[in-house]
């Protein structure tokens, strides 16, 4: 008996540890996922078509390569996992090698095509070894992560990655098959899912009706979430990019999530009326049922060029970040070129949206409020709203909101207050801070205050803000003169004294996180993601700490070790989420962007080695350039550009630093440049190679297997 259970001990962990490779391409016709396994990499007929990777054979541990090549979609989803992967040993689902996989749907033809679905099922890997290997288009729906629309969860979908993906041109037109509002879409009981290095684009349709902007780029959770069973938090947006939606580039109505270091952007896009003028809409809107939505960190993000609807004579959208949830912490933020409002706060209705106890500080507003619209040269709206959308104003709704050490220039209606209230019920900008009414905070803001003065210039790096697609430009960086250096505030104060303790108590510390929003105990967050507790500076800038934890309710913050302070001693934050280090010299600076002043000005461009072989022949017209870059202080973005090298101002961007994705090539020799910037905007030479291009005719695409189960 002993030596039976000693066997099946064995047994147990050589499956635990037992790791499969399946093989899929576009012409795929082998008979079971078991006959395209191995370690011997298969490819055409001798592949699996990619539906049977969907089946119940894949397993945690398990590997799925597709092969390059055009997989056509019918009415069917491409990924659409089976079985969960556990910790530590997910399902990865991936191109192989540097190939190129690119998924085409027919939603164009009526077709309910979807691209990734994950449906209570967790520890799923989808992922590319660079943005422009794993491509998807013409879907109904991009991603999904939890159920379908109309259905309940069935269990927890968790602990999913998806990294190096693009998603492009969806539910374009109303007829489209299988769409939904969400391009792509977290919720109803989805938790600590990771989406990084993405890229979404075109997503929607706009009308000739103002009221018809449909579908939203990517939402995480949902507006009307009223059941435990529908909650969506502990997720994560990072580096991705979104850009071109009908409605919004992002809906965030969930809770506890973080968004942070991506690139939102919404410029005109849209030809309603064939007639090549362009339209576009909002940014990113948060809003929803107060009990389910809010808590979020919204950092380091590029929001802009938000645009005008067809038909938009009042200045509706072209909001950067419409508020309507609370207790949001909103810091380094650049808000850029937005049509109408860079930021509001927001109650729309009589029963959602509260807007309370949002913190929003050290945020960069540039160059907002002007039409994109031809013939239009001034939204109507101003930089900061503060709107109730009824007859009279319910100050418990939009009560406390904080607005600091944020930095304002060339917005549009530059002769009108900065920040302005518009009034609802008679009510009035003093009525908004007064402490007895909305108690909202106000102060310290560079050219953002309540009565009109002339401009400061803060002395920008480069204020060029003409290419929407640009990740570098503007560049929003301070200059070493900049008189917006050391002008930023103290957040809060400490409330009594302390010494060699680990106990701070201060006036408000819902400015700050510590990593797990304030539960009371950590927070398992995937092992992808770097999720720090914020650092602080106490009584001087150099008594720094890092927070251990925060009770709100008592604005208590246990501190990581004792240090010392005195009562009233300044609060100031000194590295944010990630580890980045947001405070240098005497104070914080305005804006998003702190100059670090310990170091001199940088003047090294960034050194490129394409290491991809030279010369490099292909067939078909997309090549994967891989490359290593070094920077004395770090690489920002990079560029390609074909027969000359890339600068500021020509060749085209690069998501990543470290590989790209090139198409235009001229049939014969081409010559192939990478060169990359820095944060000072030095753009190396770049390096070059030899392309070889010898077009061949396209494989032809896998068939469709089965329809989505939804």
């Amino acid at each position: 008996m002993k030596l039976l259970s000693i066997l099946i001990i064995l047994l147990s962990l050589v499956r635990i540890s037992h790791s499969e490779t399946y093989w899929i391409s576009s012409t795929g016709e082998a008979a079971n996922i078991a006959a395209c396994s191995g370690a011997t990499p298969l490819s055409g007929t001798d592949a699996c078509n990619y539906d049977l990777a969907n089946g119940s054979g894949v397993v945690a541990d398990d590997v799925v390569y597709y092969r390059a090549g055009t997989y056509s979609l019918g009415s069917d989803t491409f990924i659409q996992p089976y079985n969960s992967g556990t910790s530590g040993h997910p399902i990865t689902f991936m191109p192989y090698s540097d190939e190129v996989v690119n998924v085409v749907g027919t939603a164009d033809e009526g077709n309910s095509s979807f691209g990734i679905w994950i449906n209570a099922k967790s520890y799923i890997k989808v992922t590319g070894t660079t943005l422009g290997q794993l491509n998807f288009t013409k879907m109904g729906e991009n991603l999904v992560i939890g159920p379908s629309t109309g259905t309940n969860p069935t269990g927890d979908s968790s602990y999913n990655e998806i990294s190096y993906v693009y998603f492009g041109q969806s539910f374009l037109d109303a007829s489209w098959g299988g769409w939904d509002w969400q391009g792509s879409v977290i919720w109803k009981q989805a938790y600590y899912n990771h989406i990084h290095h993405c890229e979404f684009e075109e997503h929607g349709t706009i009308g000739t009706d103002p009221s018809s902007a449909d579908g939203n780029m990517f939402d995480i959770g949902m507006e009307d979430a009223d059941a435990s069973n529908e909650r969506t938090y502990y997720n994560v947006l990072e580096y991705n990019e979104f850009g071109k939606a009908g409605h919004a580039t992002l809906g965030m109505m969930g809770e506890h999530n973080v968004v942070r270091n991506n690139y939102f952007h919404n410029e005109p896009w849209f030809d309603t009326l064939d007639d090549e003028v362009l339209y576009g809409y909002r940014n990113i809107i948060s809003d929803g049922n107060p009990g389910y939505v809010g808590y979020n960190l919204v950092e380091g993000n590029r929001i802009g060029w938000a645009s005008p609807l067809y038909n938009d004579t009042a200045g509706k959208g072209g909001q950067g970040l419409k508020l309507g949830s609370s207790y949001n912490i909103v810091r380094f933020n650049s808000f850029i070129a937005n049509q109408g409002t860079p930021f509001s706060f927001y109650p729309q209705t009589a029963t959602y949206d509260d807007s309370n106890y949002n913190y929003v500080y050290n945020n960069t507003v540039f160059a907002n409020g002007y039409y994109a619209k031809p013939g239009s040269e001034v939204a109507y709206y101003d930089t900061i709203v503060w709107a109730y959308n009824g007859t009279t104003t319910l100050w418990d709704r939009l009560y406390h909101n904080a607005l600091k050490n944020n930095l304002f220039y060339i917005n549009a209606n530059i002769e009108t207050p900065k920040i302005v209230w518009i009034p609802s019920g008679g009510q009035t900008v003093a009525d908004a801070v007064d402490p007895a009414k909305g108690n909202n905070i106000i102060a310290n803001n560079l050219n953002g205050g309540l009565e009109w003065a002339a401009e400061t210039d803060p002395m920008f790096v480069n204020e060029s803000h003409v290419d929407a697609t640009s990740l570098v430009l503007p560049n929003l960086n301070l200059q070493g003169e900049s008189p917006a250096l050391d002008g930023g505030s103290y957040l809060t104060q400490a409330n009594g004294s302390g010494s060699s303790s680990e106990e701070l108590v201060v006036d408000d510390a819902r400015y700050f996180q510590d990593g797990n929003f304030g539960t009371g105990s950590p927070l398992a967050w995937p092992s992808s993601v770097t999720m720090a507790a914020d650092y602080i500076a106490v009584g001087t800038i150099g008594n720094t700490v890092q927070i251990s934890s925060i009770d709100y309710d008592t604005n208590t913050i246990t501190l990581a070790s004792a240090i010392s302070w005195a009562d009233n001693a300044p609060v100031w934050l000194y590295k944010d989420s990630d580890g980045t280090v947001v405070l240098s010299g005497s104070a914080p600076d305005y804006g998003a962007y702190e100059y670090d002043q310990d170091e001199s000005p940088d003047t090294t461009a960034p050194a490129t080695t394409i290491t991809t072989s030279d010369p490099t022949n292909i067939t078909l017209d997309s090549l994967v350039v891989n490359h290593t870059t070094t920077d004395a202080v770090g690489v920002t973005s990079c560029k390609s550009r074909l027969e000359s090298a890339p600068d500021a101002s020509n060749g085209s961007a690069c998501v990543g630093t470290s590989s790209c994705l090139v198409t235009g090539f001229a049939e014969g020799a081409n010559n192939l440049y990478i060169g990359c910037t820095d944060a000072a905007a030095n753009w190396g030479d770049g390096d070059s190679i030899v392309v070889n291009y010898t077009p061949a005719e396209a494989g032809e695409g896998g068939g469709s297997r089965g329809r989505m189960r939804r």
